[in-house]
């Protein structure tokens, strides 16, 4: 015993001396670390003379760095459903659970009343969570096929909160696939958080919209419904926070059935070629790139910085470097949902004076994207990407690629620039080099087939627009002619008997 004791207390000395040292508040380390001396400290308790020391510490950290840095990400994670699910998320709500069980101060409740971001976290997975019960792909995401890093995050928030919404989701997931759910080293979360008796109220009852973060990683996700066939969209469009996050803003992505359009790549290595030459950078996502033409093999990504040493909230909210994104304006309609990002700050100085991107959900099938791109200096090109799960159906002369899966279609069609040429880029390739995706980890399912880059004709100028109308349906479903009219106070999108008008000066709907 004295030595098992004294080998606990040596460890959370250790753990104290790394958490003093300049680590990054966002950075998945510090929750393992803070979490393991404050149980040290808890499990001393009676037995050691530091132990109220370590406890008291643990707990400082806590209120003081991590839970302000998971209040500004208002229950969404930066680094992806790996990492995020199984540390950040996890750890968490262990550390909060072990100290309420054992002080009689409840932090749970405490949360609660600051903003309730504990609780979103358990929206976020489910929100996160496609109908084949895989999860979103941003951030290093290495895995996104179990449910358990879900089921012990979502158990212990559902528990501490009585929430029968979390409980309908811990419900669905055990159902759906029981031998997923658990882990044998965790297993006792199981016993411990879960009581499959407790009220439960299906996430289908949710509803289908919602945005996280609106100031953080400004996350969105949207759905058609909640069924096995619907149709979900995801963008992101805010900051950055740590090394585990991509340099991505303005991404977004489809589903139906099954991943449509994507983040292409997957997690291999964390300092191979594959992700640091690749599959961080914006070029491996759906958004804008500005490239330099006059310069041979340049990529047009979105600025990479190194991002691990803000240790404290204040200097996070200081780090320029950070400030890649931001949500400019969200509507939330029947028939309609709106959303605005601003994503200039995330590009190298010299290249951006202004790009933004608008999406538009129209009666849960088609997506308008609209992108307004001003480059710094005449010459620049901007060329929007859009990677592809499998390799599209190609129609150039009618300025539209369809990509098809299980029955589900996604119909991209190019209105603006008029004079926009679509190429097709095979594989894994930036600043035309092929990236060759080797490492020692398992890649992720559907890693992508490729991307579709659209570009204007000609680089002259530096006011761009680009307007995509995404239909997203059933290949049973026959697609709809979309066309577009502008003049100086509106671009104006026609679907069927359907309009959607945006303001031609800014960002902004007119109806």
């Amino acid at each position: 015993k004295a030595k098992a004791v004294a080998n606990l207390a040596a460890g959370a000395d250790s753990l104290i001396h790394d958490l003093g040292s300049g680590a990054h508040i966002f950075h998945t380390r510090m929750y393992g670390w803070a979490t393991g001396v404050g149980l040290a400290g808890l499990a001393l308790h009676g037995h050691h003379p530091q132990a109220d020391r370590y406890a008291a510490f643990a707990r400082d950290y806590f209120r003081d760095k991590l839970f302000p840095a998971r209040r500004l990400q208002d229950g969404s994670v930066h680094n992806g459903f790996g990492y995020g699910r199984k540390y950040t998320e996890w750890l968490t709500g262990h550390f909060i659970s072990a100290w309420t069980s054992a002080t009689g101060e409840d932090l749970w409740k405490q949360i609660a009343q600051e903003g309730d971001w504990a609780r979103k976290e358990t929206l976020f997975l489910i929100y996160g969570r496609y109908p084949n019960r895989s999860y979103l792909r941003f951030g290093d995401s290495y895995s996104i096929l179990s449910d358990a890093y879900s089921f012990r995050a979502a158990a212990e928030r559902s528990q501490a909160y009585g929430d029968s919404i979390g409980q309908g989701f811990l419900k669905l997931m055990w159902e759906q696939d029981q031998g997923r759910v658990t882990e044998e080293p965790t297993a006792y979360t199981y016993f411990v958080f879960y009581d499959p008796d407790a009220p439960a109220v299906s996430p289908s009852s949710l509803p289908t919209r919602r945005l996280f973060s609106r100031d953080g990683t400004g996350m969105l996700v949207w759905k058609s419904d909640w069924t096995d066939n619907g149709t979900t969209v995801f963008f992101k469009c805010g900051d950055y926070f740590d090394d585990h996050g991509h340099f991505d803003q303005g991404h977004l992505d489809v589903y139906r059935r099954a991943p449509l359009l994507l983040d292409s790549g997957s997690y291999l290595t964390f300092d191979g070629p594959f992700r640091m030459e690749y599959w961080r950078l914006s070029v491996a996502h759906n958004t804008v790139l500005i490239l330099d033409p006059a310069v041979p093999g340049d990529t047009g990504v979105q600025r990479a910085f190194h991002s691990q040493g803000d240790s404290t909230m204040a200097m996070y909210m200081a780090d320029t470097l950070a400030e890649t994104g931001s949500i400019l304006d969200y509507q939330d309609q029947p028939g309609l949902a709106y959303v605005a990002g601003d994503m200039t700050a995330a590009y190298p100085v010299g290249r951006a004076a202004r790009v933004t991107r608008e999406l538009a959900f129209l009666d849960d099938r088609w997506l308008v994207v609209l992108d307004r791109v001003r480059t710094a200096r005449a010459g620049l090109e901007p060329h929007v990407l859009w990677h592809c799960v499998a390799v599209p159906e190609l129609e150039t002369a009618k300025g539209t690629f369809t990509v098809r899966r299980e029955g589900a279609r996604v119909r991209v069609s190019t209105l603006l620039p008029k004079d926009a040429q679509q190429s097709w880029v095979e594989g894994f390739v930036s600043g035309g080099k092929k990236i060759e995706p080797v490492g020692h980890q398992k890649p992720l399912p559907d890693m992508g087939a490729g991307r579709v880059e659209v570009a204007p004709a000609g680089a002259a100028g530096q006011d761009f627009l680009f307007l995509h109308v995404l239909d997203i349906a059933d290949d049973t479903d026959a697609p709809v002619e979309c066309s577009v009219t502008q003049d100086k106070e509106k671009i104006e999108v026609r679907l069927g008997g359907r309009s959607l008008a945006f303001r031609a000066d800014a960002c902004g709907l007119l109806r």
